[in-house]
This record gives structure tokens, sequence and C-alpha cells, in this order.
């Protein structure tokens, strides 16, 4: 088996962390508000309808907080390759900040 070139392996290294740094985490809780852009607790938006209306790319999560959601939801995003788009339920409230 032939070793993986160090350009290869640098550039593929890059890649990937680039592409995880970039991933982004998005909140819905039932004190939030869907005009807000979800993209942290204090902006969370109020319903998975609006965050599945959400475009999301490979290695992002949506976390949703404690409660009861009565809510439809279609699952469209699935991210990429070695980064999956990841749903959250936050039921501890430690990534949503809820009791």
């Amino acid at each position: 088996m032939k070793p993986i070139p160090k350009k290869l392996f640098f550039s593929l290294f890059t890649f990937l962390t680039f592409s995880f740094l970039s991933a982004t985490n998005y909140y819905v809780t039932k004190e939030g508000n869907d005009q807000n852009n979800g993209q942290s607790p204090a902006q969370a938006w109020k319903t998975i309808d609006k965050a599945m209306d959400h475009s999301y790319s490979g290695g992002d999560t949506l976390f949703i907080g404690s409660g009861n959601y009565w809510e439809y939801m279609p699952v469209g995003s699935s991210g990429s390759n070695g980064l999956p788009f990841v749903i959250y339920g936050d039921i501890t409230g430690e990534k949503t900040g809820q009791p």
C-alpha cells in the first residue's frame, strides 16, 4: 500500500478542518421568536417549522429545547459525506439554556 502524499494529506486535512469550523449551531426554544436568526439560545427560533425551512450545511447542528412541539418535522437536510446535519433534543437544557 502506498503512503498518502503529503500534499494530498495536507489538502484533505485543511478541507475537513475548515468544514468543521464553518459548522453552525442553531436553536429552537419555546421562548424563541421566528424572526430571530436561530444561531444562539438568545436568538432561538420558536418553531420547528421555521427551523425546517432553513437550509443547513454539513456539520450543522439543530438543538431543540425541552417542551412539547406538536409540529410536522420533514427533514430534508442531511449534511455531507462525513459531516452530517444533526438534530439534538436538548431535554436537559444544557445546550439551549432552558430548565
